[in-house]
């Protein structure tokens, strides 16, 4: 819904950065998570294209969430099981997404994320529901924080005499029709 009015666009970027007049620098942490580095390699090079550079910092992921949690990092990468892919996800108190005793913006939480998010969790009708999803939708898009920038699937190795392992909407997996043939 946001790729018309948001869409990734190298020159309106660049102009935000002038804009700001901010530094033009910074180091992106990042863990073992499978594909993070690539994710943050194809950043760095459209970051370049507009004169900022982006150093990534490669570190053992003990290393990597202790300094995540202590807000020791400019920027990171990682997988979050899926916790951007609904509104109810993204409510529910996690690390990064918490309106109180968030670990990156500590007591800075901005007032439009935790009322969008006070909505979303007591929408109870259908029409509100839908309100205030789109509300914490456009809030998250704005405010620009944890925010998903690319998926990756779960991937299972089964004997071949195994069937019926699904995953749900979430990704998560689903055993109750798995047997072995």
């Amino acid at each position: 819904a946001y790729l018309d009015s948001h869409s990734f666009d190298l020159d309106a970027a660049a102009a935000m950065l002038d804009a700001a007049g901010g530094p033009r620098q910074a180091v992106a942490g990042v863990g073992d998570e499978p594909g993070a580095i690539e994710i943050l390699q194809i950043i760095q090079a459209d970051l370049d294209k507009i004169g900022f550079e982006l150093t990534i910092e490669p570190m053992e992921q003990t290393r990597f969430l202790d300094a995540l949690i202590a807000s020791e990092l400019q920027c990171a990468i990682g997988a979050q099981p899926n916790n951007l892919q609904s509104p109810s996800l993204i409510s529910r108190p996690r690390q990064m997404l918490a309106s109180a005793d968030n670990v990156i913006m500590r007591d800075a939480v901005p007032d439009a994320y935790i009322q969008a998010v006070a909505a979303a969790r007591t929408a109870v009708t259908p029409q509100a529901q839908e309100a205030a999803y789109a509300q914490l939708n456009e809030v998250l898009v704005d405010e620009a924080w944890a925010v998903g920038v690319a998926t990756r699937p779960s991937l299972f190795a089964l004997d071949e005499q195994v069937d019926g392992l699904t995953t749900d909407p979430r990704d998560w997996i689903v055993l109750a029709d798995t047997q072995h043939a």
